[in-house]
């Protein structure tokens, strides 16, 4: 598959237009596309997404990580599968589809309201949270990522599952639960402003009994250091969604190792770039990566426990 750079500079020159052409449509200078174009500058959100609209691309397409283009196919995708050749989500639950259906109708209120009357009727909120709130997540992703829904539809749903996961949060703490001995810090990274994710992780570690701190997004790596200086957490997870943002976690990351009092720190990494390159968290240099909340909850148990072993099996 090509790379960002190099598709775009296909798509340019099959679309027949001049790099000046691009940047006049873009409202952008004609270096920015040769930057672009070079490898030497990515765009951010918005920009990315103007140029998928200028070019009537997928996001994906354009990123590099498919090579089909799903907007020049005469193609309708159900909900239940996703963007990449073969793969499927999980179908989604009749209380799935009703939630989404009545966020994508604009009514917030409606839908919070369905979820009260699930947990009421005795659906769990760890149920909820993976077969409500991650699915349809990841259906507007997939929408959002077809052109199927706009920047402001995506934001609305996600805003709004997040209130609606605010409201939740009674049931987490009054359930009865073990305690841990543990705490776990979750931060969505500098430069990201997407943080649904981590404050998932945070909720599903909490009702796993440990104790938690969700400090949202747009967190950069001074910030982060002092976090983990003042929390003294066993678990650290950063969280980017968006590609561009894969630098900030690596730096966050670089500049936690060289800090005296955080050999014990066990870092966690997610997020879509991850989940699209399993090998990535290693490049950034941190412990394990998980593609769910659920999953993030089971590997931090297990790294923290492999830590707290190694040195009585290094002494034994």
């Amino acid at each position: 598959m090509s790379d960002f750079a190099t598709r775009l500079r296909e798509l340019r020159v099959d679309a027949d237009l001049r790099q000046k052409d691009l940047a006049d449509a873009l409202g952008v200078a004609q270096t920015t596309i040769a930057n672009y174009e070079q490898g030497a500058r990515f765009p951010d959100e918005m920009n990315l997404r103007r140029i998928a609209d200028h070019l009537n691309v997928s996001l994906d397409y354009l990123l590099g990580r498919t090579d089909v283009n799903l907007l020049a196919q005469d193609v309708q995708y159900p909900g239940g599968y996703s963007r990449e050749d073969g793969e499927q989500l999980a179908p989604m639950s009749s209380l799935a589809r009703e939630y989404l259906e009545l966020l994508l109708a604009g009514k917030r209120e409606e839908a919070s309201q369905l979820v009260h009357r699930a947990v009421e009727a005795g659906k769990g909120v760890r149920e909820i949270y993976k077969t409500v709130f991650e699915r349809t997540l990841q259906e507007i992703g997939l929408m959002w990522m077809q052109n199927r829904v706009d920047v402001a539809m995506e934001h609305y749903f996600s805003a709004s599952t997040q209130l609606i996961m605010s409201q939740l949060y009674p049931y987490i703490t009054g359930a009865s639960r073990e305690k841990r001995d543990a705490v776990c810090l979750t931060i969505a990274v500098c430069g990201e402003f997407h943080d649904i994710g981590a404050r998932m992780v945070a909720d599903f570690m909490e009702m796993d009994g440990w104790k938690t701190f969700f400090l949202g997004n747009n967190l950069c790596s001074e910030d982060i250091v002092r976090a983990a200086l003042d929390q003294k957490p066993d678990i650290l997870a950063l969280s980017a969604t968006m590609f561009f943002n894969v630098e900030s976690i690596a730096r966050a990351i670089r500049a936690l190792r060289t800090v005296d009092g955080l050999d014990h720190l066990v870092i966690l990494v997610g997020g879509q770039p991850f989940n699209q390159d399993p090998e990535l968290w290693k490049k950034v240099g941190a412990d394990g990566s998980a593609d769910s909340a659920e999953e993030a909850v089971k590997l931090a148990g297990r790294l923290v426990k492999e830590k707290a072993d190694l040195p009585r099996a290094l002494s034994g």
